[in-house]
C-alpha cells in the first residue's frame, strides 16, 4: 500500500494529495479510506464520479489506443508529433479540451504554454493506467466520508470532464471549495490563467 511505504520507507506521516483529471477517484479513495495519512486534498480538473460508461466512443476508442499493448505507440506517436511540430500539435491537441472556440483556446495561449504542453507528452505514458481509469468509479458514499481540507479546481469550459464533477464533489464533500477562475478547458495548468493556478493551489497547501 501506498501510504506504507510513504510512512516506512519515506518517514513522511501525512501526505498532500492531488488527483488530476481520472486519477480523482485514486486520491479521493485514499483520502475518504486513510483519513490519518492526509493533510489536504487537491482535485484538479478531475473526476468525481461515473466519466465513461461502456456506451462512449471514448470509452471504446480508448479501450483500443491505450491497451497496455498498443499505449507505447500511441505515446511515440504523439511525442514525435508534438516534437517535431509543436505549434500544429497545439491547434489540433489543445481545443479538444474546451468547450470554447477552437480560436479562443488558442487566444488564450503564448509561446511558453506550447512548450510546456510538448514537455508534458514527453513526460507522459499509461502501461494499464488508463484502462484503470475507465474502470474505476466513485460512489457518492465515499466523497461523503471525506473529511480534510478539499480545493477543488476546474474550467467551467471543460470538455473532458464536465464542472459537473466539481460541482457533485463540492455537495459531497465536506469543507471543501470550488475554485474555478476563467480558465480555458481541462489543462489548467497551460494557459492565461495559470499563475492564478499555480497561487490558489500554493496557498491552500501552505
Amino acid at each position: 500500500m501506498v501510504f506504507k511505504f510513504i510512512n516506512y520507507q519515506l518517514d513522511i506521516d501525512k501526505v498532500n494529495l492531488i488527483g488530476v483529471s481520472a486519477g480523482g477517484p485514486t486520491a479521493i479513495y485514499l483520502a475518504a479510506n486513510y483519513p490519518a495519512r492526509v493533510k489536504k486534498l487537491v482535485l484538479e480538473s478531475a473526476a468525481a464520479r461515473a466519466w465513461v460508461t461502456k456506451k462512449d466512443l471514448e470509452y471504446n476508442v480508448g479501450k483500443i489506443i491505450f491497451n497496455p499493448e498498443f499505449q507505447r505507440i500511441t505515446w511515440f506517436l504523439l511525442r514525435k508529433i508534438a516534437n517535431n511540430f509543436p505549434d500544429f500539435f497545439a491547434r489540433i491537441f489543445l481545443p479538444r479540451f474546451s468547450t470554447l472556440p477552437k480560436s479562443e483556446v488558442m487566444a488564450r495561449m503564448d509561446n511558453s504554454d506550447t512548450t510546456e504542453l510538448v514537455k508534458m507528452i514527453n513526460r507522459y505514458g499509461s502501461d494499464e493506467g488508463f484502462i484503470y481509469d475507465f474502470e474505476h468509479q466513485t460512489e457518492k458514499e465515499v466523497l461523503q466520508k471525506i473529511d480534510v481540507p478539499t480545493l477543488i479546481m476546474h474550467s467551467k469550459y471543460d470538455k473532458s470532464v464536465s464542472f459537473e464533477h466539481a460541482e457533485y464533489a463540492a455537495e459531497n464533500i465536506k469543507n471543501s471549495e470550488i475554485y474555478s477562475d476563467d480558465f480555458w478547458g481541462h489543462l489548467i495548468w497551460i494557459g492565461r490563467n495559470k499563475k492564478n493556478r499555480d497561487n490558489k493551489l500554493l496557498n491552500f497547501l501552505v
